[in-house]
């Protein structure tokens, strides 16, 4: 997916892991998440629970989220966080 935005809710018991543009998400049981992509350029919004984002050109940084938080992630540059 280049453009697009999807929102992904766990509803499993166990974690749960997803490939998203420029990075790979894993997610909690109970976990809601909304995903913003633009081209080289995506948004991952935390709407509930808690979730950790690999960012593909940076494989060794986790960036642990929460519910209200959000990372900005682009393909040539480093990632914001933000809330």
């Amino acid at each position: 997916m280049k453009y697009g935005k999807f929102l992904v809710k766990n509803a499993g018991n166990d974690r749960f892991s997803m490939k998203i543009p420029l990075a790979q998400c894993v997610t909690t049981e109970g976990t809601s998440v909304g995903v913003d992509a633009f081209g080289g350029e995506v948004v991952v919004h935390i709407l509930e629970g808690h979730s950790t984002v690999l960012p593909d050109m940076e494989r060794r940084d986790q960036i642990m989220l929460s519910s209200g938080e959000a990372v900005r992630l682009f393909s040539t540059a480093r990632s914001e966080i933000g809330a």
